[in-house]
């Protein structure tokens, strides 16, 4: 059981440091975008389309936008913060811990619907100060987008089997 509190307690700190760090890499990378590092806020899709330098409202819209899917992103990442501390104390059966799975679940499936639509906002964002012409949004779903929707759904799934056992752990505890 020591080990199962070491792991926990070894992810619930690795999604913490992660939370603050793409919440600093949204803003940092927003205040000196566009630039050219592992941690660009810009799709790709667009980063060879902008055609002029971008000025602070452009930055400030950007960073609106992207911190749509992001804040999906954190509370996913929030809920698995919760659930390894559950794991920590080490409650397994518990309603917060299927409640957990399947907010992290919706969280995630959420995500991958929301992120074509602000991309494509982005777009319009992005190119706004092209000439015309030269203006480009796109939306983009591939098989990531659908394969996290598959992964999401099968949490959802996997947090009502867990509600269900959950419910015969309730009636064994207080069985005598």
């Amino acid at each position: 059981m020591n080990k199962i509190k070491y792991v926990s307690l070894f992810f619930r700190l690795l999604f913490q440091i992660i939370f603050v760090c793409m919440l600093c890499m949204q803003v940092i990378g927003w205040v000196y975008a566009p630039i050219d590092s592992w941690f660009n806020v810009i799709p790709r899709v667009y980063q060879d389309n902008i055609a002029y330098k971008l000025d602070l409202n452009t930055k400030i819209a950007g960073f609106v936008v992207t911190m749509i899917p992001t804040m999906i992103k954190l509370m996913v990442l929030y809920f698995l913060i919760k659930l390894f501390g559950l794991y920590e104390r080490l409650e397994f059966f518990s309603a917060n811990n299927v409640r957990y799975i399947r907010n992290a679940g919706y969280a995630l499936l959420l995500e991958q619907i929301i992120r074509p639509f602000s991309d494509f906002i982005l777009g319009f964002i992005l190119t706004s100060g092209n000439p015309p012409g030269f203006r480009y949004a796109t939306m983009i779903i591939t098989g990531t987008n659908l394969g996290l929707m598959l992964t999401a759904l099968v949490i959802i799934l996997i947090s009502w089997i867990m509600t269900e056992g959950a419910k015969l752990h309730d009636e064994q505890q207080l069985t005598i």
